[in-house]
């Protein structure tokens, strides 16, 4: 099976298989307080992506000293279902606190499964700087076609759909995005005064830019303004996927809308880009 690394492209034998492992560094911490690693792991054909998560855990707590579970929360990633794992532990005196994300992918041979394995981990406690940092590396993430060259099988992710009729709004202020399941919840759940002063911006559910009309002005002195939301008639203004970069929180309105990360969103608009 013809087999491809970062450099390079080779035959790997059958009695060999895939452990690779990268791992990245901060180049202006030479303390090396920051630090993402990628791994693989063997998956069972029956176990499930919660199993696993279970089993990671189980097998951490026996192997790191005062292992110590802080949460363990559902999320996605790249368009597949993940778990997200926080946990400190000690190494050498010291306490470790790391970030891992789990998530079950194809494997190289048809209908083989393996699990991706995103951790960072700081010396200290996470820094929003860190936190900031390992989410763009999560939401820029792309999962890679695999090709089972024995029958020509190709896998790849299935990518998220979006229902409409999704508003979204980002407010770059504080570097939010907020999903909403219509027009009439993204106006009652903004705050008038704000979007007259246009610290929103909005979009409608492929990513096209809406514009504020305000029928009703807002005044300081007196109750908020009332506006609608509709197509900008002026040309250049910014679609949502060259703007979903000054985003870092997602807040998810209406479970009817579909979406639950930023990653899901991005993921949709690159699927869309490509139609």
């Amino acid at each position: 099976m013809l087999h491809h690394v970062n450099d390079a492209s080779f035959a790997l034998p059958e009695q060999l298989t895939d452990r690779t492992m990268h791992v990245f560094v901060s180049r202006d911490d030479e303390a090396g307080d920051f630090s993402v690693v990628m791994s693989h792991a063997k998956v069972q054909p029956e176990e499930t992506l919660a199993d696993f998560a279970d089993d990671i855990v189980t097998g951490m707590s026996q192997a790191m000293p005062d292992f110590s579970l802080l949460a363990s929360t559902e999320r996605s990633l790249a368009g597949m279902p993940a778990i997200e794992l926080a946990y400190v532990w000690q190494r050498r005196f010291k306490w470790l606190h790391q970030r891992q994300v789990l998530l079950l992918v194809p494997g190289i041979h048809h209908r083989e499964r393996e699990s991706l394995l995103i951790t960072a981990t700081c010396q200290k406690q996470f820094a929003h700087q860190w936190h900031a940092t390992f989410e763009n590396l999560l939401g820029s993430l792309k999962l890679r076609e695999r090709i089972d060259t024995s029958n020509n099988v190709a896998t790849v992710a299935v990518k998220p759909a979006i229902k409409a009729p999704t508003v979204f709004g980002l407010c770059a202020s504080r570097r939010a995005f907020h999903a909403f399941a219509n027009q009439d919840e993204a106006c009652s759940n903004t705050d008038s005064y704000e979007v007259q002063a246009d610290a929103w911006r909005f979009f409608d559910a492929v990513g096209n830019p809406l514009r504020a009309r305000f029928e009703k002005p807002s005044a300081w002195w007196r109750e908020p303004g009332k506006y609608v939301l509709e197509p900008p008639q002026e040309h250049g203004m910014p679609s949502l996927r060259n703007q979903l970069h000054l985003a870092e929180n997602f807040v998810c309105h209406a479970s009817a809308v579909g979406l639950s990360s930023i990653a899901e969103v991005r993921t949709m608009l690159d699927q869309l880009a490509k139609e």
